[in-house]
């Protein structure tokens, strides 16, 4: 697998503080599979340190794919997609477990959409899930709206820990130490690194052939 490619899917498959958050959300899929509960998450963190892995991974755990998952970014919801998506709600899914509103950079939804959510996750019915990411700080959003959900804040992975995953693509060593190094918590940018150094080598190991 090159390293570009790799999406971890079980709490053993994440790193770090990833893992340990994992293991929770594991944990409130079950809880929530059980009774059916809707569920409403929001992690929060640096670029770059899981977050969106986290949420793919969640997202499977609670019986969703991808003909129950709307995805959005914050910056394309408007109050129109919002009552149409939940209009939807009344009929019962017949494709998955629970159906899932996954909302990107949620920080960056309008206000007059934020209110308008808060009805619809005080209204939300059962196997239904509003699962959203972020960057920001608590304090940047609006009381009322992060008030409703569980919020995650997810921290990013140390040095060594990045050099343990690294070590599954077959890098040279000294280029593990400095990606590890110079990622600075940041696993995307670390598994690109990773990718341009095996490039790279393969492109001088062809050259001397």
């Amino acid at each position: 697998m090159n390293p570009t490619q790799y999406k971890p899917r079980r709490p053993e498959e994440f790193i770090g503080p990833a893992k340990d958050l994992a293991m929770v959300l594991e944990r409130v899929s079950i809880r929530s599979i059980k009774s059916g509960e809707p569920v409403k998450v929001i992690i929060r963190g640096d670029p770059g340190i899981g977050k969106s892995a986290l949420v793919d991974a969640f997202i499977e755990q609670l019986g969703a794919n991808k003909w129950t998952t709307t995805k959005w970014n914050g910056t394309e919801l408007n109050v129109d997609r919002i009552n149409d998506w939940a209009n939807r709600l009344c009929f019962k899914e017949i494709y998955g477990n629970y159906r899932v509103l996954r909302i990107e950079e949620v920080d960056k939804v309008n206000p007059v959409v934020q209110a308008r959510l808060l009805t619809v996750l005080d209204d939300l019915p059962s196997n239904v899930a509003i699962i959203g990411t972020s960057n920001k700080e608590l304090k940047d959003f609006d009381p009322r709206f992060q008030s409703r959900f569980q919020v995650f804040q997810l921290k990013p992975p140390g040095a060594d820990q990045i050099a343990w995953l690294l070590k599954k693509f077959g890098l040279r060593k000294d280029d593990i130490n400095r990606i590890a190094q110079f990622a600075c918590g940041n696993v995307r940018l670390a598994l690109f690194d990773a990718q341009s150094a095996l490039d790279e080598l393969a492109a001088f190991k062809g050259s001397n052939n």
